[in-house]
């Protein structure tokens, strides 16, 4: 008997002690997760202000809703005075985002991260059918460039990469419709949901039907959830205001857009170019290249090692790595400037929120690197990119082959790989 009541009380003991340090270890992770997740910090406030009516472009109420996001997860956790992170989304995108503002800030983060962690895994399920590529070939490009670029800030790309490969898996599979309607939800980023609708509207006339009717349930979407108003200062407004902040000032921009015409390469081509050179291309938007890295890797030609070669250096989110603690706090540190003079100044509710981010970025106190460091950094995705760039338009000038020898190097080549990557 007693060794039954002392088994029960250990027991007890062992879940409550468990319980606790669950508790504590998991509320302590999710409140550094909910931290760190700036992008989503913008897209959550932006869709609750917007819910109830109010202007989710204007730096009020959105900076009040951040801060008190923010503060929500302890004393410890505060924005910078003044600063208001922009959610450059269009209507019909905050109009999904909004659901978030349901829950409380750290739910909704947390629920958000396990929603991006999923569309990577998903991801890879897509690109594996459309390249026939290992996972183990697939996962670590994909986790580095897509997962850990984004999902540390919240970002949305992991999103709108799965659209892209799923759209182009459709488009594989001779299902244009299919293409379509995964292409439409790709405008979630707008800009690159552009580029890759107008290949399939020029280049895959069956797929037209499909983004008519597709495209016009967003636009109906949009219109009834922003009204014409917001939407027009959308557009008028907040895409140049946005381009203005970071397009030349911020540190992490590397912003050509061009077409070419080949079955999924329709879809991938697109998303890739149009980073290349472009007026607003972040690091964890160069994600967007790597399906079509992916294809013509798994091609066998003369420019696979080229394609080879841009697929590693796209797949590093080498900015990522330079700006996390253990490297960029090994920089010297810079003289402190009071920035409270400055943001204060324009700090008026009335503006649009990319106003007031774009003299935030503007500070000297934003980044410690200098100039050369800076373009270091960017030098090997810029690399990659024009390697991508160099090896499509090689292979798409090769000269045409049928059906049949196209399917026969491919598979050969996807027998290669997988050998490779086993050993």
């Amino acid at each position: 008997m007693r060794k039954t009541v002392f088994a029960v009380l250990f027991l007890a003991a062992t879940l409550t002690c468990g319980y606790f340090l669950t508790r504590n270890v998991v509320g302590q992770a999710t409140r550094v997760l909910a931290r760190n997740q700036i992008d989503f910090l913008a897209f959550y406030c932006a869709g609750k202000v917007s819910a109830v009516r109010a202007d989710p472009y204007l730096a009020e109420p959105l900076r009040s809703c951040e801060e008190a996001a923010m503060s929500s997860l302890g004393h410890t956790y505060r924005m910078a005075p003044y600063l208001v992170v922009p959610a450059p989304l269009p209507p019909y995108a905050l109009a999904p985002v909004s659901l978030f503002g349901f829950m409380g800030y750290r739910v909704a983060a947390t629920a958000w991260f396990v929603l991006l962690v999923a569309a990577c895994a998903l991801s890879i399920v897509l690109l594996r059918r459309l390249t026939g590529l290992s996972v183990l070939a697939l996962f670590f490009p994909v986790l580095l460039a897509d997962g850990l670029a984004s999902i540390i800030i919240g970002q949305i790309v992991p999103i709108v990469f799965c659209f892209v490969c799923a759209s182009a898996l459709a488009l594989r599979e001779d299902k244009p419709f299919e293409a379509a309607g995964y292409g439409v939800a790709t405008l979630l980023e707008a800009h690159i949901g552009l580029a890759l609708c107008l290949g399939l509207f020029v280049l895959e006339p069956r797929s037209r039907r499909g983004l008519l009717i597709f495209g016009g349930l967003l636009a109906a979407l949009s219109l009834a959830y922003g009204g014409l108003e917001q939407n027009v200062e959308y557009i008028a407004r907040v895409v140049p205001a946005q381009a203005r902040a970071e397009g030349l000032s911020f540190s992490g921009q590397y912003s050509l857009s061009a077409l070419l015409a080949d079955r999924a390469y329709v879809v991938l081509v697109p998303p890739a170019f149009v980073i290349l050179g472009g007026a607003y291309a972040h690091i964890h938007q160069m994600a967007l290249a790597l399906p079509l890295a992916f294809m013509l890797v798994a091609r066998r030609s003369a420019w696979r090692p080229l394609a080879l070669a841009a697929l590693l250096l796209l797949a590093v989110p080498w900015q990522s790595f330079a700006e996390m603690p253990f490297f960029y706090m090994r920089l010297p540190p810079l003289p402190h400037v009071d920035v409270r003079p400055a943001m204060s100044r324009i700090a008026d509710g009335g503006r649009l929120a990319e106003d007031e981010w774009g003299l935030w970025q503007s500070l000297p106190i934003r980044d410690r690197r200098t100039p050369l460091q800076r373009f270091e950094t960017k030098l090997p995705t810029w690399l990659g990119l024009i390697a991508l760039t160099v090896a499509t338009f090689g292979l798409a000038s090769g000269g045409a082959q049928n059906e049949s020898q196209n399917e026969s190097s491919e598979g050969r080549s996807r027998a290669s790989f997988r050998s490779i990557t086993r050993a």
